[in-house]
């Protein structure tokens, strides 16, 4: 009677313990998961790197801030003047290309050569370096609509 209670308590025990799986993670940056509708919800400016990060996105007008880049699969970039217009350039609608670089870890859209910071699927952080003086450093936050 013991061995048999022993014995099922080890089964117990043995049923209940989880196997722990490291998740495939399917957001490794390629041109089909990047491509999507995106809207930009951060972007800050650093001076140098031992400078405080300041907040570039509040100063940005809100007509801007509604506006969505629209990445294909084909490398054609769609931007809309979503929500209220600013009437500045590029036209909505007007094409623009993008490009996956450096395997894959770098992004380049227009004139803008940015890093891969980090993309989870639905969030593309990417970061500009010596765009007014060398050192300086803006980061990125789009996120996928």
């Amino acid at each position: 009677m013991k061995t048999a209670l022993l014995a099922l308590a080890m089964i117990a025990g043995f049923a209940s313990c989880k196997k722990t799986e490291t998740p495939a993670n399917p957001c490794v940056a390629s041109v089909s998961t990047i491509a999507g509708t995106y809207k930009i919800s951060s972007i800050t400016y650093k001076l140098n790197a031992s400078a405080t990060a300041a907040d570039m996105f509040a100063s940005v007008p809100d007509c801007q801030k509604d506006d969505t880049y629209q990445l294909n699969t084909d490398g054609s970039v769609v931007f809309t003047d979503a929500g209220v217009s600013c009437g500045l350039p590029p036209l909505p609608g007007t094409p623009i290309s993008w490009t996956l670089e450096g395997n894959n870890t770098r992004i380049q859209m227009a004139e803008f050569n940015m890093t891969i910071v980090s993309f989870d699927c639905s969030k593309l952080i990417v970061s500009e370096a010596d765009l007014f003086v060398p050192g300086d450093n803006r980061t990125t936050t789009y996120v996928k609509q």
